[in-house]
């Protein structure tokens, strides 16, 4: 299977959601108020999990997911799962961000599940932030790949024909960076130049010694982008660098060269 995970997870809708939550949040904030706001995260989880055990709830921590394809394997974990219908990530953090309910919704769209929240303790009082999405994976399967051919292409489709799209990057970067040798082959070192001088030197992926990939989420401003990827492109020996824009379900893939 491309994705698995340790129980069946239950899909369910907004009313359900609602009713559950109040009382996982209600336990939320009685821990809050009497450990405070400084404690480690592992502290609420398991104070969290406890609570709610008693209560009657089924609650698992640090639920595994796996991310399958061929011989590829990542592993997500998942802080808490309640009645195996809700996923509950856990902060400790100044503020929420947008990298948390990403981080969410990817978890949220592996497990094809709805609805999710996010629960930060460090602040003053419990932050709490809603997360949902309506994809499912049927529709994270209706992707186009559009731009260049390149070495890239076809182990592109084939990831997103398993996983679909709309996942966490970083994923796909990973997966791609695997079935290219690893970062032995595929992560190098590559000297910035300026006027024919070393000024520095960067780590970067690439396929060969004159050509590099670079994968991004940019969902705006792709000429700004693009400009961008030209000037670093400008400063090394390389000859070109494949960028591999990932816009929800749209794949654009350009050559860029000198």
């Amino acid at each position: 299977m491309s994705v698995e995970y340790k129980k069946k997870l239950i899909r369910i809708d907004q009313k359900e959601f609602n009713e559950l939550d109040y009382y996982v949040v209600k336990h939320a904030f009685s821990i809050h108020n009497e450990f405070g706001r400084f404690c480690d995260e592992v502290i609420y989880k398991k104070e969290l999990a406890l609570l709610l055990k008693k209560q009657g709830f089924d609650v698992q921590l640090e639920v595994p997911v796996y991310c399958n394809y061929k011989d590829y394997t990542k592993i997500y974990y998942l802080d808490l799962v309640v009645n195996n219908k809700i996923i509950y990530e856990l902060k400790t953090v100044a503020d929420l961000n947008k990298y948390h309910k990403t981080q969410l919704i990817n978890y949220l769209l592996l497990t094809n599940l709805k609805h999710g929240n996010l629960l930060n303790f460090r602040s003053s009082s419990v932050e709490k932030e809603f997360v949902s999405t309506t994809l499912d994976l049927k529709k994270r399967k209706e992707f186009t790949i559009t731009g260049d051919n390149t070495p890239l292409n076809n182990l592109l489709n084939s990831l997103l024909k398993e996983w679909g799209a709309y996942l966490d990057i970083d994923l796909y970067k990973e997966a791609i960076i695997f079935f290219l040798g690893g970062k032995d082959k595929t992560v190098s070192t590559v000297d910035i130049l300026k006027e024919n001088e070393v000024v520095g030197k960067q780590q970067m992926t690439t396929l060969n010694k004159n050509t590099a990939f670079h994968l991004s989420p940019i969902k705006n401003d792709y000429k700004n982008y693009e400009k961008h990827i030209c000037k670093l492109l400008s400063h090394t020996s390389l000859t070109n660098i494949i960028w591999v824009n990932f816009d929800n379900n749209n794949i654009q893939i350009k050559n860029i060269k000198k």
